[in-house]
Formats: C-alpha cells, structure tokens, sequence
C-alpha cells in the first residue's frame, strides 16, 4: 500500500476500527499506516491482532516481522518470517528480513546463504550486497568483503558501505 498521508489515513482507520472492532482489513491497514509512521511497536500491536484474527493472513505476519526487526526483536522477526516462508517460499522480502534478523544474531552463516538466496532471483539486490559486505567486515573475511564491495559499486557508485568495506581491505 503507498499511501501519502499515513497519518491521515491512520486516523481514518482508527475511526473504522473504533466503529467496527471486528473489521479486521482495517485493523491491518491501521498497522500498515503505522509501520510508514516509523510507529514500530503499535504498527506490531496492530499486526499481531490482525494474525490473532486470521492466522492465515501472509502480509500480517511480514508485518510482525518487519517491526521486529525494526524493535530489534531478532527471534521473533526470524519466527515471523519462517511462518510467511512456510506459505509463500518465494518470498523474496520474508527471505531478505529473516537473513536480517539472523545477521543481527551473529548467524553469519545462516544469513549470507539466504542472502545469496535472494541474489539468485535480484542480483542487483543494493540491501544484500551491503549487507553481505557488513558480514564479510564483521567476519575479517577480506576477500568477501572486497567481492560484495565491487559488486555494489558497480551498481551504486557512491556506495558508502562499500567505500568502507574496500577501504578497511586496503588496511588490513
């Protein structure tokens, strides 16, 4: 959903909400609204009811999950996602966001197969190339590190992260 007043329309869900406790649609937009409010930890409120209400409703645990990680929730993020990845395998954004989580755990393993993962389907993924240089850094892994770096640059010129990357190679 693109929305360009979510406060706007966060107040209108509220209304909707208030008059119709059941309305579980707005109850997810509401969360929806939130989550582009950087409301983190209300947007994951909203969320979670709304997985409460339908279990089966795949964007509302990407939304718990994606709050998460923003609440720096790591175990609960990487639960979220396996339950959006157990219905939707494909899920390119569940894929990225449970690599996050799991990198954010330390699981540099597990993060950079899922990450390579994603960049079999999106090679030109700018957020996995960073990310997977973060691990190369964080790892000491120079030649990884120096890999990603030129990857990006070669999409994103100006990367900063990868400036960093190649730079902290240069002075190792």
């Amino acid at each position: 959903i693109e929305l360009a007043q979510p406060g706007d329309a966060a107040e209108s869900y509220r209304k909707v909400f208030a008059s119709n406790p059941v309305d579980n649609t707005a109850r997810f937009n509401l969360g929806v609204c939130l989550y582009k409010l950087n409301q983190w930890q209300d947007a994951l409120e909203c969320f979670s009811q709304a997985v409460e209400a339908d279990p089966e409703r795949v964007y509302a645990h990407l939304g718990c999950g994606i709050c998460c990680l923003h609440l720096e929730r790591a175990e609960e993020a990487i639960q979220a996602f396996d339950t959006v990845l157990a219905r939707t395998p494909d899920d390119l954004t569940a894929k990225f966001g449970k690599a996050v989580g799991l990198q954010l755990l330390s699981r540099f393993g597990d993060a950079e197969s899922i990450y390579q993962a994603v960049l079999a389907n999106d090679a030109g993924s700018e957020a996995c190339l960073a990310n997977l240089i973060g691990i190369g850094m964080a790892k000491k892994d120079h030649d990884m590190t120096r890999t990603y770096a030129e990857r990006l640059l070669l999409a994103r010129p100006n990367s900063q992260i990868a400036v960093e990357g190649l730079a902290t190679c240069a002075f190792a």
